[in-house]
């Protein structure tokens, strides 16, 4: 059997890009693998070891996180001994249900502050998904007067993808932040690009890393010459 791939695509940016080149949907989607797949290979990755990462045979399965509320292109097509596509691509449109709100509550802690770094808790009331980052308060000024405003500005600014967070986290961040400056940690149940939750902060100021006032005094010492 050929190797085939298969994947999906949201239908609204295909079609926007398939259209400002004047091809179809499908000629759309054989361009945009080949120049993956050229571009593999211009890493010095081989089409041998490109279909073995990504080929398919005979019956597969295939699981994704996706938006809510989004039409997707669910495609395939067979792979050359190139890995380019050897087919026309087979498409089906899906569009996703719509993302449920959570009761998550979640609690944020903020210890162990230096010029430079903090460590941050997450405490949660169940095992939803959710997001979290940080901004100088001066950024964070930026992002709207009310949460409404800032929830749509973070999903707009911060690339969150689908890699979220579930359940109690801590970590430390040892050199992110800026000496002597006021930040707000910030934290919202999300999923499929989606906030499910109010918005939650903490706010925190780091320390200075200024050179010391103190004055150090040295004292003359004795010399200790130690002969086994």
């Amino acid at each position: 059997l050929d190797a085939y791939y298969f994947d999906l695509l949201p239908k609204k940016d295909v079609d926007a890009q398939a259209a400002e080149l004047g091809i179809t949907a499908e000629q759309f989607i054989e361009l945009w693998w080949n120049s993956i797949a050229c571009n593999e290979m211009d890493q010095q990755y081989s089409p041998e070891s490109i279909i073995a990462s990504i080929g398919s045979y005979g019956t597969d399965t295939y699981s994704a996180e996706l938006y809510a509320d989004t039409e997707y292109y669910i495609f395939a097509f067979t792979l050359n001994e190139w890995a380019l596509c050897s087919s026309v691509p087979q498409t089906e449109t899906i569009t996703t249900g719509s993302v449920q709100p959570s009761d998550n509550e979640i609690t944020i802690i903020v210890t162990d502050i230096t010029p430079r770094g903090a460590t941050i808790r997450y405490r949660t009331t169940n095992n939803d998904p959710y997001v979290s980052g940080w901004a100088t308060k001066e950024e964070w000024n930026t992002y709207g007067a009310t949460d409404r405003e800032r929830i749509k500005n973070i999903i707009a600014t911060f690339d969150f993808g689908t890699e979220y967070l579930h359940g109690d986290v801590s970590y430390t961040e040892k050199m992110g932040f800026t000496p002597d400056t006021e930040h707000v940690v910030f934290a919202m149940g999300y999923r499929g690009g989606v906030a499910t939750t109010q918005l939650f902060t903490a706010e925190f100021k780091t320390v200075s890393d200024a050179p010391s006032s103190e004055t150090l005094t040295l004292r003359e010492m004795g010399y200790f010459d130690i002969t086994a």
